[in-house]
């Protein structure tokens, strides 16, 4: 088994194999906005081989590969906040689903 841990205040997912005290391998290389960077994350899903982080200020999802490789933002526009009236956008989001396909 593998866990996946938000590391908010640090700005970093990081992987930890079962049974293990020390991280195999942390991705985002610090806050920031630019790609490979969070600000904040505040949720982790994993869709089979995809990693999808809910990057909070920033205002987007990040797609990964489970090794940690930057594949895409999957949605939002960084560091452009939403409304209601905004169906391209979000605003400081705390939950993150993908339904049983993985999308």
């Amino acid at each position: 088994d593998t866990l996946y841990v938000t590391d908010s205040s640090n700005h970093r997912i990081v992987v930890m194999r079962s049974n293990s005290t020390n991280a195999s391998t942390t991705f985002g290389s610090g806050p920031g906005s630019g790609m490979n960077q969070f600000n904040s994350p505040t949720e982790v899903v994993v869709a089979g081989t995809v990693i999808y982080v809910l990057d909070y200020y920033n205002y987007r999802v990040q797609k990964y590969a489970k090794n940690g490789t930057f594949i895409a933002i999957a949605a939002g526009i960084t560091s452009s906040s939403g409304n209601q009236n905004t169906l391209n956008r979000f605003g400081l989001a705390y939950g993150l689903a993908v339904d049983s396909l993985g999308y």
